[in-house]
């Protein structure tokens, strides 16, 4: 196993005489697969210090690529890299003039590697996107209830679509992190019988434990007033910033369905810092599986004041009983002294004055997913029905030694 980092590009030279700069790509190849991409606008007599890192087995190639608007994309040159070394590669072609520093090592340096958390460097490089059928399969044939199958068929026509394995992305990621282990470099997804897909798989069962209870609280907030979601997403928050506090990396449930939809539509991420507080406005970083490379994803905690009228503690009051779920002490007082009062009236029989009374004050969290800034040309944005995000709550892991 030898490493290669890309140290720095040079542009001597370049053809884009309407810009003045090329768009230019560095994709590091491993045993015949993509491995890793740099991506950079660079003009003549730039510098540029990628630093960036893959390891390949066999042979490893490093190919130079330029993307003309008015044109497809050309690759101004390769070289193949094979023994340890420092060495300084020029690509030549056509008005372009390039100079890539770069370096090869016999065994993969980890110094400074794993100082700081950085997604696009510890996560993995291929995307969460697998057969839903084979999801499925894998995951009813463990603990999960038999209803979960139908839930990951696409709604509608009822064919087999994609699906994703967050929860268990997401835990593998911080077990090859605290491992400090670098991820595999493969782009390929992982296939069914693979190693890393029984990972993957065994990985996201253990976010559900114990039992498949953390699969139920999906579903007991997607039934849940979103208020009192919002109320429990505070607490969590606070939990959330205590186990950033002590180097934990957390994975997350987020809430992005609420009511009768399809719980496979919520989501798993891995969070690894935050800025600010969750008592004003707490920003958590995330390592997010559905959008690889991408640096620069937060969840945006805001935390606010709602005021419980009289008509909407009884409307929560009848929820909680009728889904059977634990009530809150406040609305258990608000039910025994001030509800009482209230209950010769039948539903929607409360005279307007009465609806407005507001009964209890207290502190909720709203969330919901943003890019801090723009990620790297190549890197895909985030789309706008992922950034909905109606709760949060703090999923199980427990390390586990990578394998796959």
């Amino acid at each position: 196993m030898q490493t290669v980092t890309i140290e720095e590009v040079r542009c001597i030279d370049n053809e884009d005489w309407l810009e003045n700069q090329d768009e230019i790509h560095i994709d590091g190849i491993a045993d015949g697969a993509r491995a890793v991409r740099v991506s950079k606008d660079m003009k003549k007599g730039q510098r540029w210090a990628p630093n960036r890192s893959f390891r390949f087995n066999r042979g490893g190639t490093l190919q130079l690529w330029e993307r003309d608007p008015f044109s497809r994309k050309d690759l101004l040159g390769q070289v193949h890299v094979r023994n340890p070394g420092r060495f300084r590669a020029p690509f030549k072609r056509q008005g372009y003039h390039y100079e890539v520093t770069y370096s090869v090592s016999a065994r993969p340096s980890t110094s400074g590697f794993f100082d700081r958390f950085v997604p696009s460097r510890h996560g993995f490089n291929f995307g969460n996107s697998f057969s839903a059928r084979e999801v499925t399969e894998e995951l009813t044939i463990g603990t999960l209830p038999q209803p979960f199958r139908g839930w990951l068929r696409n709604f509608g026509n009822g064919d087999w679509g994609p699906a994703g394995l967050c929860g268990g992305i997401s835990s593998a990621i911080a077990d090859y992190y605290l491992a400090r282990r670098r991820v595999p470099s493969t782009t390929a997804t992982p296939g069914r019988g693979s190693a890393m897909f029984d990972y993957l798989v065994d990985r996201q069962m253990d976010t559900f434990k114990p039992g498949v209870n953390y699969a139920l609280k999906f579903i007991q907030w997607m039934f849940m007033d979103k208020n009192l979601v919002r109320a429990e997403t505070l607490k969590e928050a606070r939990d959330l910033k205590r186990r950033l506090d002590r180097k934990e990396l957390p994975v997350l449930g987020l809430l992005r369905v609420h009511g009768a939809a399809n719980p496979s539509l919520n989501h798993q991420v891995l969070a690894y810092d935050y800025t600010g507080s969750p008592e004003s406005v707490m920003r958590v970083k995330l390592c997010e599986p559905n959008y690889v490379d991408h640096d620069h994803i937060v969840l945006e905690i805001r935390k606010r004041r709602l005021e419980i009228t009289l008509e909407l503690a009884r409307r929560l009051d009848k929820d909680l009983r009728r889904m059977n779920l634990p009530m809150p002490d406040w609305l258990e007082d608000l039910v025994a002294n001030v509800l009482k009062a209230f209950s010769h009236f039948a539903d929607g029989a409360l005279p307007n004055w009465a609806k407005k009374i507001v009964v209890h004050r207290m502190d909720v969290a709203t969330c919901r997913m943003v890019e801090t800034r723009a990620p790297r040309s190549g890197v895909r944005r985030v789309e706008a029905e992922d950034k909905r995000c109606y709760g949060m709550f703090v999923m199980p892991y427990r390390r586990k030694t990578p394998r796959g």
